[in-house]
């Protein structure tokens, strides 16, 4: 029975492997401008509303997360729901793509919770390795 646990764990598992950080020399560089950690390893994924509630726990980590885009003049933010605009509730994001401007977005980068973006409004910011639009689910 136990090899039966074993191998069924083993074969789910095998398909959740870990998404490692790539990132470029060049998105490196950028980001090096606004002090970002940098990371390596996999990513981690996580909810908006944990990096918010646990900083210290994520703080110079790869991680995954989704969220509502939000673009404007000076606000680039990713946010738990479309309507949500209330800073404390966001996180800045560092590297975004206007073009996904209101859409749910994937965001990969490093976690920096000493980074509070514009005028130092917000809790925390996302050094971005890579942005795409979310699939829809269902």
């Amino acid at each position: 029975m136990r090899f039966l646990l074993a191998a069924t764990l083993g074969i789910l598992l095998s398909g959740c492997s870990p998404e490692r950080v790539q990132v470029s020399a060049e998105r490196l560089e950028h980001l090096a401008i606004f002090d970002c950690p940098v990371a390596s390893g996999t990513y981690e994924e996580a909810e908006i509303e944990d990096l918010i509630a646990h900083p210290d726990l994520f703080d110079a980590k790869a991680i995954k997360v989704s969220g509502f885009y939000h673009s404007s003049f000076e606000h680039q933010a990713l946010y738990p729901t479309p309507a949500d605009d209330i800073f404390e509730h966001g996180l800045w994001i560092l590297g975004g793509n206007d073009a996904l401007k209101g859409k749910r977005i994937v965001v990969r980068g490093v976690y920096a919770p000493s980074i509070h973006g514009h005028l130092g409004q917000w809790p925390a910011s996302i050094c971005v390795h890579s942005v795409v639009a979310a699939e829809h689910t269902g």
